[in-house]
């Protein structure tokens, strides 16, 4: 930590360079975003309700079933493609197990270990669902969205020890990267709905995203929210603080871009070797992504925990603890990390190690 602070401050002199970012309306900088690339991605900082509340925005926009005819979704298995084209294009009445299972049996459908529950089953995906249905239902059959579930068809029926889940997880970049392939295949547009982690675009390694703007440039267009500058955010927030919510910005050029790529890396995550293997190491914002989306100070942002009473639901407490042993050895305990529904988004819940660089 000391030492990524220590490369970090070094290069603070670079803040300086370059024009202040110009923010405008987030929804219709999006749509203008399709006017010259195929794929627009927004990535996801997960759980994040003010997120999740452009999303749905944007998503009812009157355009914007003229910008984008697809959205790609992390938070789907594509084993139930069929499932969501049946619920979501032709409308039809389907079983709510039916429908669950979309973002519940997921390779992220496991309790995770810095929350103590799925990250799906936050509400604001299936409110994400729920929103897409409620658009199409107003559109004729030709106008309507179709969602692309981009997660591997895994079958957790199948799945009975550790090795098993990791062969699944170890197909989700090739996944994400197969599913937007495809929606260029069929020469249509596609707003992508990924975690920002797998977006950015660091060419030591390359992420689905990130390869297909290798293949093909001028593509794609990444757009990633504001969620704070980890231990500088004081001295960095004021670069954006006075924007209004909802509003973006292009980064290229400007002293935001000039920012240290690794002041919003939140995960320390580097692998052997420590800090000198960062993929951020001598990467600028403007380097790894193309816009800033800002919906609010750090600490005004919110995660939207899960309802209780989804777990209810007896079969599925059953299969978490089944899923939680297989891969951590663990029974399913959500309540261990403390269960507040609503939290600022870097509120530590109680009982959970969070590693995020300054948080």
């Amino acid at each position: 930590m000391r030492i990524l602070a220590a490369v970090l401050l070094s290069l603070l002199p670079c803040y300086g360079q370059g024009v202040p970012a110009v923010p405008v309306d987030g929804v219709p900088f999006v749509l203008r975003a399709f006017d010259n690339h195929s794929l627009v991605a927004v990535g996801d900082f997960h759980d994040m309700e003010e997120l999740h509340s452009f999303i749905r925005t944007l998503v009812q926009s009157p355009r914007f079933p003229d910008a984008a005819s697809e959205i790609v979704v992390e938070w789907g298995n594509s084993l139930y493609q069929d499932v969501a084209d049946r619920y979501l294009v032709n409308g039809e009445m389907t079983p709510p197990e039916s429908v669950s299972a979309i973002w519940r049996n997921t390779t992220q459908g496991i309790p995770s270990a810095m929350t103590g529950y799925p990250v799906w089953d936050s509400p604001v995906y299936q409110q994400f669902f729920e929103t897409v249905r409620a658009v199409n239902l107003a559109l004729p059959l030709a106008r309507r969205i179709r969602v692309i579930l981009a997660d591997p068809p895994i079958d957790w029926k199948a799945v009975r020890t550790r090795e098993d889940f990791s062969a699944w997880l170890d197909r989700r970049e090739a996944s994400f990267q197969s599913a937007m392939e495809q929606v260029l295949a069929r020469k249509h547009k596609a707003l992508v709905l990924i975690g920002e982690g797998h977006l950015y675009r660091l060419r030591s390694q390359p992420g689905s995203l990130t390869q297909i703007e290798i293949d093909r440039p001028g593509t794609t267009y990444l757009i990633v929210p504001h969620a704070g500058f980890g231990f500088q955010n004081s001295q960095l927030e004021p670069l954006v603080s006075a924007w209004p919510a909802n509003s973006i910005a292009p980064v290229s050029g400007t002293t935001l871009g000039a920012v240290p790529a690794g002041a919003i890396n939140f995960n320390a995550m580097f692998g052997p070797g420590g800090p000198q293997n960062d993929p951020f190491s001598g990467l600028l914002l403007q380097d790894i992504l193309d816009a800033y989306l800002y919906l609010g100070t750090r600490d005004s942002l919110h995660e939207w925990k899960p309802y209780a009473y989804i777990y209810q639901d007896r079969n599925y407490w059953n299969e978490l603890h089944r899923r939680s042993r297989i891969v951590s050895g663990q029974a399913f305990d959500p309540a261990g990390h403390g269960w507040d529904n609503r939290t600022r988004l870097f509120d530590a819940p109680s009982g959970a190690v969070i590693v995020r660089i300054g948080n």
